[in-house]
């Protein structure tokens, strides 16, 4: 179970539960617990964009007691669509591996697009 900080935008709701898809490394389904039937995709960026290493926001790791960047899991929530998923990599969940608390991160780098195309998923 994770429980955000605050609810992702838009949704309303703060406690859900974080599925691995099976057979598909690096995917996973958000479920939420507040309101049932809210259901989102997340991926690893590790596996599905390759090369994605944003600087995280201070305060959004304090929000979530993580003192070091790399001890955050980092997902990107995806729109599947008929060409392929589309990552927002311009807004991370950050975890605390520990606590499950989160925090949907805004980066204010233009470096990623506000949705990009996926990676073929890299083995692991």
């Amino acid at each position: 179970m994770i429980t955000f900080t605050t609810p992702p935008p838009g949704l309303g709701c703060r406690v859900f539960t974080l599925a691995q898809e099976e057979g598909l490394t690096g995917a996973f389904t958000l479920s939420s617990l507040d309101r049932p039937g809210v259901r989102l995709v997340a991926l690893d960026p590790e596996h599905w964009a390759p090369g994605y290493r944003p600087r995280l926001p201070r305060r959004d790791l304090a929000a979530i007691d993580v003192a070091d960047p790399d001890r955050a899991v980092r997902l990107v929530i995806a729109t599947v669509r008929q060409d392929g998923p589309q990552l927002h990599l311009r807004a991370p969940i950050l975890i605390n591996p520990e606590t499950g608390a989160a925090v949907q991160s805004i980066l204010d780098e233009r470096a990623y697009a506000e949705a990009t195309g996926a990676a073929a998923p890299a083995a692991g």
